[in-house]
């Protein structure tokens, strides 16, 4: 017997929701809020959803659009170069911009992968550390380090 979107487990959902948004927002507050509107999405749409017996996929895909939609941004700054009389100051500006770029992306990414590349680079650890430091295996931290150096590419590239 097909299961009618009545009959649905939004609390289940709601879960499992949440542990998706937090993979793609800043904060907790920011992934609650995510899920509370694609929550909300669902439900008024839910006679649209193309399957009925399965929607968890279908749930996942708003909650994720929805956390992706509210993910801090960078913050871009134009110099005006007229100001600068000589290349120095120019290249000094540049180089504080860069860093405002890069800190308003690293800000994008969620706790646990500023945590590593915090302890992996500003710490200056080895994987082995690191992996120690946060009670996980060597494999499962340079996995981590990868995907948060790929997000953190995604968030740097120009839109």
């Amino acid at each position: 017997m097909a299961t009618t979107p009545d009959a649905w487990n939004w609390d289940a959902a709601r879960r499992r929701c949440l542990r998706e948004a937090r993979r793609y927002a800043a904060t907790e507050a920011d992934a609650q809020d995510a899920v509370q509107t694609a929550m909300l999405l669902a439900w008024r749409s839910r006679a649209s959803c193309n399957a009925p017996d399965d929607p968890l996929p279908w749930m996942l895909a708003i909650t994720r659009r929805e956390a992706w939609r509210n993910r801090p941004r960078a913050v871009h700054v134009e110099l005006d170069t007229s100001t600068y009389s000589d290349c120095a100051s120019f290249d000094e500006a540049e180089r504080i911009v860069e860093r405002l770029d890069v800190q308003a992306a690293i800000a994008g990414l969620d706790k646990d992968q500023r945590d590593l590349l915090h302890l992996r680079y500003t710490e200056d650890l080895a994987h082995h550390s690191v992996a120690q430091r946060l009670g996980i295996p060597e494999g499962t931290a340079k996995v981590r380090l990868h995907r948060a150096r790929n997000r953190l590419r995604a968030l740097l590239e120009p839109a």
